[in-house]
């Protein structure tokens, strides 16, 4: 984009200095401080005196921004009254007050008056000269600045270069909105300051402007017709959303790569160990490790912008030796515990001490004896109809949810988890043996927000060597209810140490 140039720098303003005083901006003055009168410094000092409560209101505001030895200095400079220098600004605070008292800054002595008239004398011809040199650099501006403009070659280019010139090119003939100029909406993609040429439009009688895209990647569209501008904010809108999905799924095959190669390696060092074939048995210790998460509830609600390009749950084992997790679901992030028991894994997230103990006992126990005895009536058989999710997309992108935003009532309703649970459709029916129930705790990715609860819900590992496994919440707050989401080991040892929970879920 061409830049502005200018002939020569901008002409500096003349000062005059004499004696301490000086004059810029035809401003007498000592250092910046002008002349206050005698009976307003009186004021200064004493603003009980002024019948008015707003004028001592005022009289007291103003002291306080003026006041200091500067000021002091330059007043008692002003009215001819000596002082010492190196006084510290007490002193001089009490010289001046009882100056303004005695009324010896009624009047300027003569000596300072006429330094003042044999200051502006030399001033005046300066500051002419000045006015002039300013007016012909102007001028030379505005003829550079003009044949830059008119460099420009698209509406964005002119745009970053002067709104000004560039509302006058396309909206305005002598300054006036005129609906002859541009009768198609323009989309300025990568225009930097679209909130200021917004707030010009909306102050240009007729002209429309609106926003299309997504969050980090906003094009401003804007024209006459306000029916054409929404059209192609929408449209541009939809093929950002398009572009978004399409990268998100080919990252999401990367990341499933990665999972594969897990897996492989996984094989190829069985294989090379000497494995007997006998499968190794489901145990705790083979859940930990880092999981990428696949939500199609969070992924398809919401663009990458808010989400992340990755969801990831971590699980290792916790200070009292049970199964924790770090959660990552984009939108909301914080920390799980699990139990193989749905009773204790509530406990456990209420802050029941003696639940760590008994889950390990419980746990122990369902390892070594098949978890026949643990199914209770919230297994496989429930369900319940998944409640429906009213689904809205912003036309115009300006809202950064894709399709509907759950409800804070909706994410953080009570209720019983029983009446939550469902048939997961498609996914393969669990080993009774390979169910973890949990309680997650968190708060929301964006604002901040805490859970006002922990939220239920199970994971049930595809296979005993917890390579992959498929979960439910029953509730996650600031989401939806009956959440289901899938994690793929990526690799056994989880990256963080165990995890101590505090209030809102984030590990510490």
């Amino acid at each position: 984009m061409p830049e502005t140039s200018e002939p020569q720098s901008c002409p500096e303003k003349p000062i005059v200095q004499r004696n301490g005083f000086r004059i810029c901006d035809g401003i007498f003055s000592v250092g910046s401080v002008s002349r206050v009168s005698g009976s307003r410094l009186h004021e200064l000092f004493n603003p009980s005196t002024l019948g008015l409560k707003r004028d001592q209101k005022r009289a007291a505001e103003e002291a306080r921004q003026l006041f200091g030895k500067p000021f002091y200095a330059a007043q008692l400079t002003h009215y001819g009254i000596p002082f010492q220098a190196s006084a510290a600004g007490s002193e001089l605070f009490f010289l001046l007050k009882d100056a303004a008292r005695e009324g010896r800054c009624n009047q300027v002595p003569e000596s300072v008056r006429e330094l003042e008239a044999a200051m502006r004398r030399d001033y005046e011809p300066l500051h002419r000269k000045w006015e002039s040199d300013m007016a012909a650099w102007r001028a030379a501006k505005e003829r550079r600045d003009d044949e830059a403009f008119e460099k420009c070659k698209t509406p964005v280019e002119k745009a970053n270069f002067d709104l000004q010139r560039f509302m006058d090119f396309y909206f305005l003939t002598d300054g006036k909105p005129d609906q002859a100029k541009t009768l198609e909406p323009l989309a300025l993609h990568g225009f930097a300051k679209a909130w200021k040429l917004e707030s010009m439009a909306w102050s240009t009688p007729g002209l429309h402007a609106c926003n299309g895209g997504m969050s980090d990647d906003r094009t401003l569209c804007i024209g006459w017709d306000r029916g054409e501008v929404f059209k192609l904010a929408r449209s541009i809108t939809e093929r950002a959303y398009t572009a978004d999905k399409a990268l998100r799924k080919a990252k999401w095959e990367q990341q499933l790569e990665a999972h594969r190669r897990y897996t492989a390696r996984k094989q190829s060092r069985e294989t090379a160990g000497g494995a007997d074939g006998c499968p190794k048995p489901f145990s705790l210790d083979s859940c930990q490790g880092s999981y990428i998460i696949q939500c199609d509830t969070i992924t398809e609600g919401w663009t990458s912008d808010m989400t992340g390009d990755t969801l990831m749950m971590d699980i290792s084992r916790g200070n009292g030796g049970g199964l924790s997790a770090h959660f990552h679901f984009g939108i909301v992030r914080g920390t799980m515990v699990f139990s193989l028991s749905d009773n204790i894994v509530k406990a456990l997230a209420d802050g029941d001490s003696d639940a760590s103990s008994r889950s390990e006992d419980a746990d122990g126990y369902e390892e070594g004896n098949g978890g026949d005895d643990r199914q209770d009536d919230k297994g496989d058989g429930e369900s319940g109809d998944k409640d429906d999710v009213d689904q809205q997309q912003s036309a115009i992108g300006g809202k950064k949810r894709k399709s509907g935003e759950a409800s804070l009532e909706q994410g953080t309703e009570p209720a019983d988890a029983s009446a939550k649970r469902r048939k997961t459709g498609n996914l393969p029916p669990p080993s009774p043996t390979r169910r973890l129930y949990f309680q997650l705790d968190g708060y929301d990715a964006n604002e901040g927000d805490a859970f006002p609860e922990p939220d239920p819900g199970h994971i049930d590992f595809l296979s005993d060597d917890c390579a992959a496994f498929a979960g439910l919440a029953y509730r996650l707050t600031f989401v939806a209810d009956n959440v289901e989401f899938r994690g793929y080991k990526l690799k056994t040892a989880s990256p963080f140490s165990p995890i101590r929970r505090d209030r809102y879920g984030v590990g510490c």
